[in-house]
């Protein structure tokens, strides 16, 4: 079982959500548990990139759109790739170098990182796909998710 806990400012632990707290509440109390402690990255950010990722998508045109086959998950990986953020293989069928996104998990990437990939996907999504959408509108809309 893995539980995600907060740090009040005394030394005690609190559950990170509503599910995590009711992964605690199958403990017994007086139980004896042993914790292993990893720091995660910025849960907060991670939800502003599907946020934004999700909006960005939203405000592509119809024929952008049917270019990635309505397929935001399409789009993700192209603006990743686009911000420099992948590996590159060289495809022996293809006969050609082919370039596919890094992994964002929160084991794969630190915060200083994962804030930087954010900053470069905004700044493509805003060159290259919506350069006439209005930046406070696009922000506006990222709050319906």
């Amino acid at each position: 079982m893995k539980i995600n806990l907060v740090r009040r400012n005394d030394s005690s632990f609190i559950p990170a959500s509503e599910d995590d707290k009711q992964a605690a509440l199958k403990i017994k109390k007086g139980q004896v548990v042993e914790v292993s402690i990893k720091v995660l990255r910025n849960y907060k950010l991670l939800r502003k990139f599907w946020a934004m990722v999700n909006t960005a998508f939203n405000f592509l045109s119809p024929s952008q759109r049917e270019f990635f086959h309505d397929s935001m998950d399409g789009f993700r990986c192209t603006i990743e790739v686009a911000a420099g953020y992948y590996d590159e293989f060289y495809s022996i069928t293809r006969g050609e170098w082919i370039q596919t996104p890094k992994s964002i998990a929160f084991d794969k990437m630190d915060e200083a990182e994962f804030s930087k990939l954010y900053e470069d996907v905004v700044n493509v999504v805003f060159k290259i796909f919506l350069p006439h959408v209005d930046k406070d509108a696009f922000y506006e809309a990222m709050k319906d998710f």
